[in-house]
């Protein structure tokens, strides 16, 4: 998840009118400002005062302004490389023309999957854990969200969790009774530290399952259950995540709760 991701969803997460979700409304306004920006004058374009942006900051899992504005500048300036749909060599014209043969080419890959996977061994190992842990990108989407309610329903203790510093805090908890399910990121960077919280999943004795694009290199190496996907190295790669979730959940949900 980009700064700009975190920073669209932390200020949905909080009602208009609050002092957070105006700030963070502003910031988004004066996104293409802010490399010229001390946090003195982000603040006054704001309405706010530097106490607070610094707490945003913080919340954001920056380390300090001067990490926030490095990584907001970082993702403004190569947005159309960090936040495309598809790869830059796919054409859009005639317009939706790529969109829906990329549904019909992981549908396609559903059907094969749902005749080759052994779903009911993955969801059975799911109920056998005690614990259950969720790493992606995005961990608050529906698809994630009525998963972690059907887990927590059939008395499974869970997290979702998105940030990477919440991510390697959580897993010093981890037991032979925890499952880590992991979303292979697109980045390089955050792929390379998903590794190693599998690696240290794994010094716990957890069970791992991993869900990620066919060129993943070296996931085997952690995974128990692995779940590969036909990835585009995009932003399009959550849509299939969201999809192998639904999967997941409608059979447990059959074999365990409904």
């Amino acid at each position: 998840m980009t700064i700009l991701h975190k920073l669209v969803s932390f200020c949905n997460s909080y009602p208009v009118g609050s002092i957070y979700h105006e700030t963070t409304s502003n910031i988004l306004k004066n996104l293409d400002g802010i490399k010229h920006y001390t946090i003195d004058v982000l603040a006054e374009r704001c309405y706010t005062s530097p106490t607070t942006i610094n707490r945003i900051v913080r919340l954001l899992g920056c380390i300090s302004y001067k990490d926030f504005k490095r990584s907001i500048v970082d993702n403004v300036e190569n947005y159309p490389l960090l936040n495309r749909c598809f790869p830059t060599d796919t054409t859009m014209e005639p317009i939706g023309d790529a969109y829906l043969q990329f549904f019909r080419e992981q549908l396609q890959y559903l059907e094969e999957l749902c005749k080759n996977i052994d779903m009911d061994r993955i969801c059975e190992a799911i109920h056998r854990h005690t614990s259950i842990r969720l790493y992606s990108d995005f961990a608050a989407n529906y698809a994630k969200r009525q998963f972690q309610l059907d887990l927590a329903v059939s008395g499974k203790d869970t997290a979702f969790l998105a940030n990477l510093d919440d991510c390697f805090k959580d897993i010093v908890h981890f037991s032979k009774h925890t499952m880590l399910i992991i979303s292979a990121a697109t980045n390089a960077s955050l792929f390379a530290k998903q590794m190693e919280l599998m690696q240290l999943a794994r010094s716990k004795e957890a069970a791992i399952l991993v869900l990620c694009p066919k060129n993943a290199p070296n996931v085997h190496k952690y995974a128990d259950y692995l779940i590969s996907y036909n990835g585009t190295g995009t932003a399009m790669n959550q849509y299939m995540v969201d999809l192998l979730i639904n999967l997941i959940t409608i059979r447990y949900r059959h074999l365990y709760i409904d």
